[in-house]
C-alpha cells in the first residue's frame, strides 16, 4: 500500500531549541548564585568556603559553556548534551549539599528545579532515570554526613523527592497531551479532509524532508469528465467516487509512493526509484484505477477514464512545482492528442441516478471514535479538568506529606494536633475541589489557592519553620498556576508563594534567618524561574497549536476554510440557531460551471489563479458573519446564518455575478465559467446539518438540469 500522511511523513514535534538551551544556561547561573549567596552569608560550612567558591565559579562557567557551545549542535547532539547536562546538574547540587551542611544543607531544594527541566524536555524514560540519579546523589551525601535530627531530615528529604516526583508527573502528562493535540492538528494539516490523502502542502513537505534525486518521478492523473459525474450523481456521489479513486491509486502506486489530492479531481503519484518500464506500468495502473474506483462505489453506468502525465528528476525539472507544471503541460498534450478516442463522453449520456443508499453526504461533523467502555469512576475522573485533577493531586499529597512529617518527627513537634488537623484540612480540600473545580471554574481555583498559600503558612511555622520540610510545597501551586492559569495570575501565585517562603524570617531568631538564607534563596530561585519556564512553554506550545489548527482547517490554494472548518462552522451555527425560536440558518453550495475548459486550454495554474480570485471574490459579496469555504475542486459552499428563503436567494445571485465578474477580468470568459448555487434552510428544508447539505445538493442538481447559471432551492428552481 501507499504511504498514508500519517506515516509518510514524520511530524516533526516542537524541537525548542532555544529554550532547551536558555533553561539549561539559566538553571546554572541559578545554582552558581544561590551557592556563591550563602557563602557570603556565612551558611558554608568553616573551613569549606574556598571549595564553594570553585564551585559556584564553576557552575558560572558551565553556563558560559551552555550558552555558546550547545546552540551550534544539531538537534540530535543537543538532546545528548542537555541529558549529560542535566546529570551534571544533579552531581553538581549534591556537591553543594555536601559543602553546606551535608543531610541538613539547604541545597537540596535546587533537585525541584532539575526535574523540572527533565520532565519538560525528556522523555518519560529519561526522566525516570534522572529521578533515579538524583536520588542516589541525596542518598550518598545523607549517608556520608547524617544530620543529627534523622527523623526531621528524613521527612524534609522525603517532601522534596515527592515535590519532584509530583512536578515531574504534572508537567510531563500535561505537555504530552499538548504535544498529542499539536501533532494531531499537524496530521490533519496534511491531509485532504475528503480522501485522507497527502494534500498539497504535505507533498511539499514530504519533498523538503526527502529532496528529489536520480529516480524520482511524477505523476500527475486528471479524471475525464468528472463533472459529469457531479451533474448526475450530485456531489455526494461524486465525494463518495473520488474517495474510492484515491483508494486505488494507493493501491496501484504500491509501497514506496506518496499519492495525493491537490485539487478537485486532480491526483499526484511520486515515486522515488522508477525506470522505464516500472513507470509505463504505473500509467497504466493509474488509468485503469479510475476503472476500478467507480466499481467499487456501486455507482451505474460506464467506467470513468483518467488522463496521466508525468515529469522526471531532472530532466524535467529540480523541484516539485517545475515538476507539476512539466506533468501538467504532458497530461494536457495527452488529454488532446486522444480526446476524440477516448469514451469521454459517456458519463454525460447517463440519465440513471445513484441509489440513495450509496450516497455520501458532506459530513457535517466528524465522526468522533467509539468511547472506550470504562467504570463510572473512571470515566467521571476523565470528564473533570486537568487543573481541577492536578489541584486535588496537589491537595492529597500535601495531606500525605504533613502526615509523614507527624510519623518521622516523633513526637517532636510541638503542636502534633494541629499538624494532624492541616493534614485532615488538605485532604478534605482536594476532595471539595475534585466536584466543585468542574462546577465553579476560577472561583473555586482562587479559593482553593488562597487555603493552599494560607496553609502553607500555618503548617510550615507548626513543623519547624525555617527548617520545616514542607517549604518546598510552596512550589506546587506555584507550578499549576503557571501551567493553567493566565500570567498576571500566575505572577500573583509566584509573589504569593514567596511571601510563602519569606514568612519564617518573621519570627525566626538571628542566628537562624543566617541559615536560612540559603534555603530561601534556592526556593525563590526555583520558583521563579519554575514559573517563567512553564508559563513561556505553554504560551509557546498554545501559539504552534494555534498555528497548526489553523493549517488542519485551511485550504492551502485559497486559503479559504476548507471542508474541516467549514463543517465544524455548520455545526456551531446550527447549535446557536436551536436555542433561538425561528431562527434560520443557510446553507449553500457553489458549483462552477465549465471550470475543466480553463485548465485544459490554459493549464492548471490559470485554473488555480482563477480559484484563488473566486474565493477571494465570494468574501467580498457576504456578510462578516457569513463563512465562505473551499470544499472540493471547483465548489465553495457557504454558512449564512440569519438568511431567509429571500435573502438567501439574494446571497446566491450575487455569488453567481460574483464568479462571472472574476472571469472576466481573468479573461476566461470564452471558457463559459459560470456558477449554479444550490441552498436550502435549517428548520424550513431539514433539521441537521447532513440533510441540510442533501437539501442543497439536490437543488444544485436541479438548478443544472435546467440550464445552469441558476439559484435553486429545493422547492423550486429559479433563473
Amino acid at each position: 500500500m501507499g504511504r498514508s500522511p500519517a506515516t509518510s511523513h514524520r511530524v516533526a514535534l516542537r524541537e525548542e531549541r532555544n529554550l532547551r538551551v536558555s533553561t539549561a544556561v539559566a538553571m546554572w547561573v541559578a545554582g552558581a548564585a544561590t551557592l556563591a549567596g550563602g557563602t557570603l552569608l556565612g551558611a558554608t560550612d568553616p573551613g569549606r568556603e574556598s571549595l564553594t567558591w570553585a564551585l559556584a565559579l564553576t557552575g558560572m562557567a558551565m553556563a558560559v559553556v551552555t550558552a555558546l557551545v550547545f546552540p551550534r549542535v544539531s538537534m540530535r547532539t543537543l538532546v545528548v548534551l542537555t541529558n549529560v547536562c542535566c546529570a551534571i546538574g544533579g552531581g553538581f547540587i549534591a556537591i553543594g549539599a555536601a559543602l553546606t551542611g551535608g543531610a541538613a544543607s539547604p541545597f537540596f531544594e535546587l533537585f525541584l528545579f532539575t526535574s523540572l527541566y527533565a520532565a519538560y524536555f525528556f522523555s518519560r524514560r529519561s526522566l525516570a532515570l534522572h529521578l533515579l540519579l538524583y536520588a542516589a546523589a541525596v542518598l550518598t551525601v545523607v549517608l556520608l554526613e547524617p544530620a543529627d535530627d534523622a527523623g526531621h531530615t528524613a521527612a524534609r528529604l522525603l517532601i522534596i523527592g515527592a515535590g519532584a516526583l509530583a512536578i515531574g508527573t504534572v508537567i510531563s502528562w500535561h505537555r504530552g497531551r499538548l504535544l498529542e493535540a499539536e501533532a494531531r492538528a499537524r496530521r490533519q494539516a496534511l491531509r485532504d479532509p475528503l480522501t485522507g490523502l497527502h494534500n498539497l502542502r504535505s507533498l511539499r513537505a514530504e519533498v523538503e524532508a526527502t529532496p528529489l534525486d536520480g529516480g524520482a518521478a511524477l505523476l500527475l492523473l486528471d479524471v475525464d469528465n468528472f463533472k459529469g459525474v457531479n451533474s448526475h450523481f450530485g456531489h455526494t456521489g461524486a465525494d463518495r467516487l473520488l474517495t474510492a479513486l484515491g483508494q486505488e491509486l494507493t493501491a496501484a502506486a504500491g509501497d514506496g509512493a506518496c499519492v495525493a489530492r491537490i485539487g478537485g479531481d486532480e491526483f499526484v503519484v511520486l515515486v522515488r526509484d522508477h525506470d522505464a518500464d516500472r513507470l509505463q506500468a504505473l500509467i497504466a495502473g493509474c488509468e485503469e484505477a479510475a476503472g476500478r474506483a467507480r466499481a467499487a462505489t456501486g455507482l451505474p453506468g460506464p467506467d470513468l477514464t483518467a488522463s496521466v502525465g508525468t515529469a522526471a528528476w531532472p530532466r524535467d525539472g529540480d523541484d516539485l512545482s517545475a515538476l507539476l507544471d512539466a506533468a501538467d503541460r504532458d497530461m494536457l498534450a495527452r488529454k488532446h492528442a486522444s480526446r476524440r478516442g477516448r469514451v469521454d463522453t459517456a458519463l454525460g449520456a447517463l440519465a440513471a441516478r445513484p441509489h440513495a443508499g450509496h450516497q455520501r453526504t458532506l459530513t457535517a461533523v466528524e465522526q468522533a471514535p467509539a468511547p472506550v467502555p470504562s467504570g463510572r469512576v473512571a470515566s467521571w475522573l476523565r470528564s473533570r479538568p486537568s487543573r481541577t485533577l492536578a489541584g486535588t493531586a496537589g491537595w492529597w499529597t500535601a495531606a500525605l506529606a504533613i502526615t509523614a512529617v507527624l510519623v518521622l518527627s516523633r513526637g517532636e513537634l510541638a503542636a502534633p494536633v494541629m499538624v494532624a488537623g492541616c493534614a485532615l484540612f488538605a485532604l478534605s480540600a482536594g476532595a471539595l475541589l475534585l466536584p466543585f473545580g468542574a462546577r465553579y471554574g476560577d472561583r473555586a481555583y482562587l479559593v482553593s489557592d488562597v487555603c493552599a498559600f494560607g496553609g502553607l503558612v500555618l503548617s510550615v511555622a507548626l513543623t519547624g519553620g525555617t527548617t520545616s520540610p514542607l517549604l518546598p510545597f510552596v512550589l506546587v501551586p506555584t507550578a499549576i498556576n503557571a501551567y493553567f492559569a493566565d500570567a498576571r495570575q500566575a505572577v500573583i501565585q509566584l509573589v504569593a508563594g514567596i511571601l510563602v517562603i519569606a514568612t519564617p524570617l518573621l519570627y525566626a531568631m538571628p542566628a537562624e534567618r543566617v541559615d536560612y538564607s540559603v534555603r530561601f534563596l534556592a526556593l525563590v530561585t526555583t520558583a521563579a524561574i519554575l514559573t517563567l519556564v512553564i508559563a513561556r512553554n505553554r504560551a509557546e506550545l498554545d501559539r504552534a497549536q494555534r498555528q497548526a489548527d489553523e493549517q488542519a482547517l485551511t485550504d492551502p490554494l485559497t486559503l479559504l476554510p476548507n471542508r474541516r472548518a467549514f463543517s465544524r462552522r455548520l455545526a456551531t451555527a446550527l447549535a446557536d440557531a436551536s436555542h433561538e425560536t425561528g431562527a434560520t440558518v443557510c446553507a449553500a453550495i457553489i458549483d462552477l460551471d465549465n471550470f475543466k475548459r480553463v485548465n485544459d486550454r490554459h493549464g492548471h495554474a490559470a485554473g488555480d489563479l482563477l480559484l484563488r480570485s473566486i474565493g477571494q471574490e465570494l468574501e467580498r459579496v457576504v456578510r462578516e458573519e457569513d463563512t465562505v469555504a473551499r470544499v472540493g475542486g471547483d465548489e465553495f459552499a457557504i454558512v449564512a446564518p440569519g438568511t431567509g428563503l429571500d435573502t438567501g436567494r439574494a446571497l446566491g445571485e450575487r455569488c453567481v455575478a460574483a464568479v462571472e465578474d472574476v472571469a472576466r477580468r481573468l479573461g476566461f470568459s470564452a471558457c463559459g465559467v459560470s456558477a449554479t448555487v444550490g441552498f436550502a434552510l435549517y428548520r424550513r428544508d431539514a433539521m441537521t446539518a447532513d440533510d441540510l447539505l442533501t437539501a442543497a445538493d439536490t437543488a444544485l442538481l436541479r438548478a443544472k438540469d435546467a440550464g445552469k447559471r441558476r439559484v435553486a432551492h429545493p422547492e423550486r428552481a429559479a433563473a
